[in-house]
């Protein structure tokens, strides 16, 4: 008889100090993770007895690399060997072997292959299993009951939520959140984030206050206080008193969830933090980055295009710690970064210099120490080597005279001619269509004044220079509140602009009506200089976007100042968006704050790095802690990528 086991794979939660340090918290969250796929594998290989293999998504990979922390620790546990998800792969059913099938919840295509997988693998002696991350869906169920494997293979979760990908953030790994709500109205991703944040609940505590800004917040923290109850009367909560903590002593400020809908300009700007600039150009996943061995020096893991890659971890899981090279240089403006490890090297090479004249003892205690040197020389060279990567293929030239286009196009100057002549003469010399599209999605974000013939030589003059059928790409920009050309842009069931909820919202419709020129004239969100070398760098409001302090960063400064959603907040935000305070997860109760306040930040729809950088920034100015999570890290290109053609991403 084959092997069952429960649809839901049961997680015991691991016991946590309340009161943890953002650090401490992404400890506790790997460690839970770790947890978590360890019973699940247990089970699946019925505490060893049987070898497993395992088929995993591409999406997934980094994440179970993250959360197993190396093959090492899926080794111990019974894992044979390890497949990528692919439509022609070769898997047979092999005595004392079981297939296991990692898909996330939020790909169907993923659900599906898997599906199919199972069925050309003919009779199995032991029953495949489909692992489902984070969480099994309807939609999973249908789809096995559609293709006709349900009933023939075990089904389970493997709850990986949220996984740190730096020492203060989390990543729900929803990269499409942003394209699936906006552009598609699919609202499902809501439940996913607020199961997510419902697991930080049952591992750190409550949230003593939610404030929520725009509707898809509401029904997160909605569900969020619903997943409390239920897990409550289930005795689920791990202090054992019906969700609700022992002690009066709160570990957050509270939670603050925020819609990228209420800064759409922010993710269309360069980022000029180093971070950011690796992020842009080689797409960092789950604190980690494929480099070509030329950069890093290192043996290479894989081949890219043609090309020999080594994976580098920015963020340890084993450790919960940031390379060491990189935490210190993550947030700073690239100008800055060449003095920065140039001082390191400095230090470094002092370093070696003491064994020269040492005595027995003092090289006793050299050598204990050569390894960490050894280890931060090599840091450095690939450190080195990146920017040098970056200086090359982003010329000085070419980039200021992008910076200064945005920066204009911010600041609504016109000084240097219209903003439309300059944009269309980009079109006209057919320059990289991810960046064109970029720079006509800030002016209609931004509200530029333009009139409606300039809108209609820019769309026209696009759509002649890189094709017709560019004509969706500016329609599922138009669906996603990125891009109005000053008239409707219709959805695919013909209204204009319609929420999740089936409401029109101001916010997708508003076009070059924009609330940007009075947010930014009330909040001082553009520096008073375009010049280079008249932005003042060490203001880490606005380094991080030349001269631009985003309006994500400065709305959430202003709810942490103002302990909640005043009317100065929802005078920023706009009247379009609508703003929530959820009360209710007080349950009547009064907290105290011991120490410096620690807010939790959910940005729904991704966060760029340098978002990041300028939030950290005020977090230290104001003296508030700050834990950020996010569906995903986004960047200018994946933002533009989703609404082009699938053969031209």
């Amino acid at each position: 008889a084959s092997h069952r086991i429960s649809n839901r794979t049961s997680s015991t939660l691991l016991s946590f100090n309340h009161n943890m340090t953002p650090l401490e918290m992404a400890e506790a969250a790997l460690r839970q993770s770790r947890a978590d796929l360890n019973l699940l594998l247990q089970k699946l290989s019925e505490n060893g007895s049987v070898r497993l293999n395992l088929v995993i998504d591409g999406l997934l990979t980094t994440r179970l690399n993250a959360a197993s922390g190396g093959f090492s620790f899926l080794k111990e546990r019974g894992v044979e060997k390890v497949y990528a998800l692919e439509p022609n792969l070769q898997l047979r059913s092999e005595p004392g072997r079981r297939n296991v099938f990692l898909t996330p919840t939020s790909k169907r295509g993923s659900m599906e292959m898997a599906a199919d997988l199972i069925k050309t693998a003919g009779s199995e002696r032991r029953r495949a299993a489909i692992v489902c991350i984070p969480r099994q869906d309807r939609e999973c169920t249908t789809i096995l009951e559609e293709t006709g494997v349900w009933g023939s293979a075990d089904i389970c979760e493997l709850p990986l939520f949220l996984l740190p990908f730096d020492k203060d953030a989390f990543s729900l790994g929803y990269k499409d959140f942003f394209w699936d709500y906006y552009r598609d109205r699919d609202s499902s991703g809501l439940a996913l984030i607020a199961d997510g944040l419902s697991r930080f609940e049952r591992l750190f505590g409550n949230f003593p206050v939610i404030h929520c800004i725009g509707s898809g917040s509401k029904t997160i923290a909605e569900l969020v206080i619903g997943n409390r109850s239920r897990a409550g009367s289930r005795g689920k909560y791990d202090d054992g008193d019906n969700g609700s903590r022992a002690d009066a002593e709160d570990p957050y400020a509270g939670l603050i969830v925020v819609e990228r809908a209420v800064d759409l300009v922010s993710p269309l700007c360069s980022q000029l933090t180093y971070a950011g600039l690796v992020d842009e150009m080689w797409n960092t996943d789950h604190g980690s980055v494929k480099l070509s061995t030329t950069i890093t020096e290192h043996k290479p893991d894989k081949e890219v295009a043609g090309q020999l890659t080594t994976t580098v971890p920015l963020f340890h899981s084993n450790s919960a710690t940031v390379e060491e090279v990189f935490d210190g240089i993550k947030d700073m403006n690239f100008s800055d970064v060449g003095k920065h490890l140039s001082d390191r090297i400095k230090i470094l090479g002092a370093s070696y210099d003491e064994r020269h004249g040492a005595d027995l003892q003092q090289i006793k205690q050299f050598v204990s120490k050569l390894g960490a040197l050894k280890s931060e020389h090599r840091s450095l060279q690939t450190h080195i080597n990146v920017c040098t990567e970056i200086v090359n293929g982003r010329g000085d030239d070419d980039l200021t005279d992008v910076l200064e286009l945005q920066f204009a196009i911010l600041a609504g100057d016109t000084t240097g001619g219209s903003l439309c002549e300059r944009v269309l003469e980009r079109v006209y010399k057919q320059e990289r269509i991810t960046e064109v599209l970029r720079l006509m999605c800030l002016l209609s974000t931004t509200g530029a004044v333009l009139k409606p013939k300039e809108w209609d030589a820019l769309s026209t003059a696009f759509l002649q220079s890189y094709g017709y059928e560019h004509m969706l790409t500016l329609d599922r920009l138009g669906r996603a509140g990125l891009l109005n050309f000053g008239r409707a842009m219709f959805s695919q069931n013909g209204n204009v602009g319609v929420d999740h909820t089936g409401n029109v919202n101001k916010s997708i419709t508003q076009g070059p009506t924009s609330r940007f020129p009075k947010q930014r004239k009330h909040l001082r969100l553009v520096a008073s200089t375009a010049n280079v070398k008249g932005i003042n760098y060490d203001d880490g409001r606005y380094s991080a976007f030349y001269g631009y302090m985003p309006l994500l960063a400065a709305v959430v400064d202003k709810v942490v100042g103002d302990s909640g959603l005043s009317a100065d907040v929802k005078k920023m935000v706009g009247e379009s968006i609508p703003c929530y305070t959820m009360a209710e997860a007080l349950d009547g109760e009064e907290f105290v704050h011991l120490g410096t306040p620690t807010w939790v930040l959910c940005v729904v729809g991704g966060i760029t790095y340098a978002e990041m950088g300028v939030l950290r920034s005020l977090a230290r100015a104001s003296r508030y802690n700050l834990v950020i999570t996010t569906t995903s890290l986004c960047t200018t290109e994946s933002v533009i990528k989703g609404a082009l053609p699938k053969l031209r991403r």
